[in-house]
């Protein structure tokens, strides 16, 4: 799954206000470190002053999230949406937390608005894949990787999810023709190539 991001900035960032998107910045990359109580530290104040800056509600919400308060987390992040609604990883982190409380449908809803916004953006047509595939709707996942690798090859990020509904269907030589077009792998994470090779062993 996407880890926070700063994402695209729109609408809601306005001239003057440096210091604070530093700092939001900053509780991002603690976020990201695993340091939920220092970024809690930098947000939790300018709460108070804040309420309408959409990236200051959006990374309370990411807070709430990796604390494990997720009606709290989905609330906030309801209002950064309201406050900034052409924010892709708003919408990406809304997806986040209904994976999380087990609802796929909203899991589905929320990332095709991001993939409304950003349809260009890989981590956001896995998302969107992924959630699809959650929500038993493999077929539409399909529709979706087939016309994402229309016109050309797929990317090869988008191979895990493809060959995650192919083995689902039980369309297995399918799923193994494009282990073999990625080869080895080596332009993917880590992580996705290890998942990649133990389905395939699978099989």
């Amino acid at each position: 799954m996407p880890s926070p991001s700063r994402g695209p900035r729109r609408g809601a960032s306005k001239p003057g206000k440096k210091p604070q998107n530093q700092a939001v910045n900053r509780a991002i990359e603690l976020l990201r470190a695993g340091n939920v109580k220092a970024a809690a530290s930098i947000i939790d104040p300018m709460m108070k002053k804040a309420r309408k800056d959409a990236s200051v509600v959006r990374v309370k919400g990411l807070i709430e999230m990796k604390s494990g308060r997720y009606t709290e987390a989905e609330q906030y992040l309801n209002r950064a949406r309201d406050l900034d609604p052409g924010h892709p990883m708003i919408s990406v982190e809304q997806a986040m937390v209904h994976q999380l409380r087990g609802r796929y449908d909203r899991m589905v809803e929320a990332a095709r608005n991001a993939y409304r916004i950003t349809p260009g953006r890989t981590e956001i047509q896995t998302l969107l894949a992924e959630a699809l595939i959650s929500a038993d709707r493999c077929d539409e996942a399909y529709e979706l990787l087939r016309e994402l690798g229309k016109g050309g090859s797929l990317d090869p990020a988008l191979a895990d999810p493809l060959t995650k509904v192919l083995d689902i269907q039980g369309r297995r030589e399918e799923a193994i023709e494009i282990f073999d077009s990625i080869g080895d792998g080596a332009g993917l994470a880590p992580n996705i190539r290890k998942r990649m090779n133990l389905r395939r062993g699978r099989m």
